[in-house]
């Protein structure tokens, strides 16, 4: 368990190299009923799960501001709030218990070609 952090400190910041993937609706098996995500998106929580667990994150247990800036490679329009639905359903039970202690979030997608990728910073409130 993590201590409660004065409000304002930051908790960690995350950078995942590679075009930001937006959480997309599940696909459902039509002779099973089984509801799956896609593999592109399972892959890229997988992702952020990873690094989470590589800088060694614990859940932290009270409320949280994120700051999420997605840097893509293409001006393909993609809805921000499902960019950071991936992330922060990724983020569960690693980085906090569960993605509801998020009481603000500041999201940017801008356009960067040569290095797309997504940078998250989680902040005690």
């Amino acid at each position: 368990m993590k201590a409660r952090q004065p409000a304002g400190t930051l908790l960690f910041e995350l950078t995942l190299e590679g075009n930001p993937i937006p959480k997309m609706r599940p696909r459902v098996n039509t002779y099973t009923r089984r509801v799956f995500p896609t593999k592109r998106v399972s892959d890229a929580e997988d992702r952020w799960k990873w690094i989470a667990i590589a800088a060694r994150l614990r859940p932290y247990e009270w409320p949280v501001r994120i700051e999420l800036e997605c840097y893509r490679r293409t001006a393909h329009q993609v809805d921000y709030d499902n960019l950071a639905k991936l992330v922060t359903d990724a983020l569960n039970k690693i980085a906090w218990e569960d993605d509801s202690q998020i009481v603000k979030a500041l999201i940017t997608v801008q356009l960067d070609r040569a290095a797309p990728r997504s940078v998250l910073r989680a902040y005690a409130v």
